[in-house]
């Protein structure tokens, strides 16, 4: 499965848990934006630990992608892991 998960969360503390939880299923592609390609089961343990982490101020976005996204980047990109194939994502 192909995720891209985008957080704000404003406590420090409560952030670097949250980039720990996802440097361990993807690659970070922005200050806070991670591309993950992990299991349906992965991605609900993902889902379920980072609700847990943040307050009702924080806000974190997971979009579960189809393996058929087409992911188009310009400029420059730390790193992309997604495959290339049929949508548009900008």
């Amino acid at each position: 499965m192909h995720i891209l998960v985008i957080y704000d969360i404003s406590d420090n503390r409560k952030r670097r848990r949250a980039v720990k939880l996802l440097n361990g299923c993807g690659t970070r592609v922005q200050e806070s934006a991670f591309e993950c390609v992990i299991s349906d089961k992965k991605a609900s343990s993902l889902e379920k630990k980072l609700s847990a982490l943040i307050e009702e101020t924080d806000s974190v976005r997971i979009y579960r992608l189809s393996s058929h996204a087409k992911i188009s980047v310009y400029g420059t990109s730390p790193g992309e892991i997604f495959s290339n194939n049929s949508f548009l994502i900008i």
